[in-house]
């Protein structure tokens, strides 16, 4: 009996896993290859951008003197062609593959439980763990496969991907020339010995293995947060929200670490060890290399998996460990229109945005006394960075600003997509036809969206802004307020074009707005903030919202860009509300 229990699971699984590739094998594809190409990409770049020994030196001194750019960045490991495309990239390699993964299990898991779907497997021959059995299959071979081809990137990018030229910097010249000579010398030292192809295989290898690790332990996460809440927005939400922290988990530890004497490398805290974004960082593939750091993940994935099957097998179908809160039997007296409706349902999302925004601002705040501080007092590594970026202390500390509310910009893009997604879902579950049938018009339905996910953008540009200005101030800078204010408003066109922009994609391909709304914010962030990492030519970063953010670290900001974003949000939320007259509900 058991036997055939067992012989039926399988054929369920197999079916079930069939049915998942085929309706994901788009989805994986773009993940998977979009992925392998950054990593590619991150490598191959870095004999064109930084060719020299010398240039790598300076930027890495510059990095490990500046908690701000440890956070955001990476793990500096050694001017290697292998270690500073991996420094340089890693971390954005992984959260991609968190991004990926927590998505795939929730759409799989919960997401058909709260759909429905999952009581009509269950009334089939299928066992209750079988959708979860091939959920689980499918999640692991997309990131095995996603390692591998990472792996392929960072080999295949260079014939040996830890060469590097010991050039001078052409860079070095007038009053930089004696700083230029003493990093030659240093960058002589580092690269006296050549690894040999063999390290550079193994190295490309444990790189990949490093970015399946992150997906693969986020994966479980998001099994087992799909057994305690009943909503696939929140399970999306708590799963993202600990690819989140993995990711400023890691920031932290690389930021608070302690540099080399010749400021090529960290040794990070220990905050890395709570995030397998900082396990991968920490098998140092093309200095030191060791994969033990990653067995931490195979604990995390078997113990998270059995843990999910155990908490699956004690529940209804339908049910969560956390049960949703019961409505108010009545409605408050301002919940009376279509724009305080859509506020009242998008408003734990704004929430969550805002709450990471305001975490970023605490950050900001925190270590940027300890980033001016470092530049201000260390004259070699002051001479270094005006190699690459001339001006004085306080021009470094508006530039680091500027560089964290891109980031905070980036959440405000995000919250926006997130509020026109929102829509999208209301109308595919078919509560919008219930409003609508009312009073209520489809222009002025759109449009309570619209106010809200403009408001979603100020919130959470707010919430990075107030602690980080406070923060600042009270250590002592005086432009605090004044440079976080530009850098706010800055962030505010790029978001409204994300928002505005996905308000047509809805009215004309409502079935793709999800998809064109995370996709296009990706790639703005791959063209626009990492396009010159990657040498990416120039017409490609500007298609990125992001290349046109104004930059606010000099005397006199060019508020062209934002100018022009603005007008073109407000072209596009005329052409939305126009469309969305004649439309109908999809």
């Amino acid at each position: 009996m058991k036997s055939l229990e067992r012989q039926l699971e399988r054929q369920s699984v197999r079916i079930l896993l069939a049915q998942r590739l085929r309706r994901d094998r788009a989805h994986l594809i773009i993940w998977i290859v979009g992925i392998g190409l950054l990593a590619y990409a991150s490598l191959a770049s870095v004999n064109t951008t930084f060719p020299s020994a010398v240039s790598r030196v300076g930027i890495l001194q510059v990095a490990t003197a500046n908690p701000v750019l440890l956070l955001l960045r990476g793990l500096p490991d050694g001017i290697s062609n292998g270690g500073f495309g991996f420094f340089e990239l890693f971390s954005f390699l992984g959260l991609l593959a968190g991004f990926m993964s927590t998505f795939l299990v929730t759409r799989h898991t919960r997401a058909e439980e709260e759909t429905g779907r999952a009581e009509l497997i269950g009334a089939t021959p299928a066992s209750r763990r079988a959708p979860t059995l091939a959920t689980l299959i499918l999640a692991t071979s997309a990131n095995l496969v996603l390692g591998i081809i990472v792996a392929a990137g960072y080999l295949s990018a260079s014939g040996n991907p830890q060469n590097v030229a010991n050039a001078s910097d052409p860079t070095a010249t007038g009053a930089a020339t004696a700083t230029a000579t003493a990093l030659q010398a240093l960058a002589n030292s580092l690269t006296s010995s050549s690894p040999t192809p063999s390290s550079a295989v193994w190295g490309s290898i444990l790189a990949g293995a490093s970015v399946a690790g992150v997906g693969l332990t986020s994966m479980a996460v998001a099994l087992v947060v799909a057994q305690l809440v009943s909503t696939s927005r929140g399970a999306n939400g708590l799963s993202a929200a600990f690819v989140g922290f993995a990711y400023l988990a890691a920031g932290i530890g690389n930021a608070t670490g302690a540099a080399s004497p010749d400021g090529t490398a960290v040794a990070a805290a220990w905050p890395v060890w709570l995030s397998p974004i900082g396990w991968g960082q920490q098998s140092h593939p093309f200095t030191r290399p060791t994969g033990l750091p990653l067995l931490l993940d195979v604990v995390a994935v078997v113990g998270l998996v059995a843990l999910a099957l155990v908490v699956q097998s004690s529940r209804d179908v339908g049910a969560s460990l956390f049960a949703a809160r019961t409505g108010r039997t009545t409605a408050r007296r301002w919940l009376s229109g279509p724009t305080a409706l859509a506020w009242r349902l998008h408003w734990p999302t704004i929430t969550g945005w805002a709450l990471g925004s305001a975490a970023l601002g605490a950050i900001v705040g925190t270590l940027g006394p300890a980033m001016l501080s470092a530049v201000s007092t260390d004259s070699s590594i002051t001479a270094a960075l005006k190699l690459i970026a001339p001006g004085d202390t306080n021009d470094v500390m508006k530039m680091f600003i500027s560089a964290i509310f891109g980031v905070a910009g980036i959440l405000a893009a995000g919250s926006a997509i997130q509020s026109i997604i929102r829509l999208r879902q209301e109308e595919a579950r078919g509560t919008a036809e219930l409003v609508l049938a009312s009073a209520v018009s489809r222009v002025r339905y759109l449009l309570g969206y619209l106010v809200v996910g403009s408001a979603a953008v100020v919130i959470v540009l707010l919430a990075a802004a107030i602690p980080a200005a406070l923060l600042l101030s009270g250590s002592g800078y005086p432009d605090a307020w004044q440079s976080i204010l530009l850098s706010t408003v800055a962030q505010l066109p790029v978001a409204l074009v994300y928002l505005c922009g996905l308000a047509v994609v809805f009215t004309l391909l409502p079935r793709a707005t999800a998809a064109i709304g995370w996709g296009t914010l990706t790639a703005g962030i791959v063209f626009g903030l990492y396009g010159a990492v990657l040498g990416l030519p120039e017409w490609l970063r500007n298609t990125s919202p992001f290349t046109h953010t104004p930059v606010t670290t000099g005397s006199t900001t060019d508020w062209t860009g934002g100018v022009w974003m603005l007008a073109l949000s407000l072209l596009s939320a005329l052409a939305a509300l126009a469309l969305m007259r004649r439309r109908e509900l999809q």
